[in-house]
């Protein structure tokens, strides 16, 4: 199991290794080797110019090393974090997620769905850690099923907008990594594939279950309460 730990406002993960990345969190790495994944609380307001130096001067407070660390930034409390672990055929896969849905991302619009004016923008933030080295095609592979599960189990259990489904928050961002290697496809069927969709299932199905009702009915029905 990966080593991570709570550091003030901070989820750190080591990955006791080189993984190679391909990610869109706000300090990304494409296809670069990476040893730490970093789930920030942002505590205060960014403007998209200043993403690149509050993330490295992050990573430098940590002690971390600036080449070879990814950084998550959220509104949401990391504190929260699900964490959840699958094995098969001696192959181990570890999802991550922060989850915070103030805003709705909907096919033609974007809701608040609390209607406060000042209200941070959250997000649902996952990373998924697989111990089977992949080839440049095979990350982009496990990338494009982590998108297609997130977004479909959004579409089904929320949040949806009053008109249209949503996949999500306007600022989700999504990371894997894996050791470097020669596997090019994720099989379905059997093994790796089926397994990342069921730890990343039960991360994000774990995690709306534990959300208060009148919260949940919010999200589900596009900002609209039980009252």
């Amino acid at each position: 199991m990966l080593k991570h730990y709570l550091s003030d406002n901070n989820l750190i993960i080591e990955l006791g290794g080189d993984y190679q990345v391909l990610s869109t969190a706000a300090y990304p790495k494409t296809y670069d080797v990476i040893r730490y994944v970093v789930f920030n609380k942002v505590t205060k307001y960014l403007r998209l110019d200043e993403v690149k130096s509050y993330c490295t001067d992050l990573i430098r407070s940590l002690g971390l090393d600036l080449s070879r660390t990814s950084v998550f930034l959220t509104a949401a409390e990391v504190s929260r974090y699900t964490h959840t672990v699958k094995d098969v055929d001696s192959v181990r896969v570890e999802v991550f997620m922060t989850l915070g849905i103030d805003w709705i991302s909907c096919l033609d619009s974007v809701v608040n769905i609390y209607n406060v004016e000042d209200l941070k923008l959250s997000t649902i933030n996952v990373a998924v850690f697989v111990s089977k080295p992949l080839d440049n095609v095979g990350l982009l592979d496990l990338f494009r099923l982590v998108s297609e599960v997130k977004g479909s189990l959004m579409t089904l259990l929320g949040p949806t907008c009053t008109t249209t489904p949503s996949i999500g928050t306007p600022s989700d961002a999504t990371l894997v990594a894996s050791p470097l290697g020669s596997e090019r496809y994720l099989d379905m069927s059997s093994g790796l594939g089926r397994v990342v969709t069921s730890a990343l299932t039960e991360a994000i199905v774990g995690r709306l279950r534990e959300l208060p009702l009148d919260d949940y009915v919010r999200y589900v029905l596009g900002g609209i309460s039980i009252e």
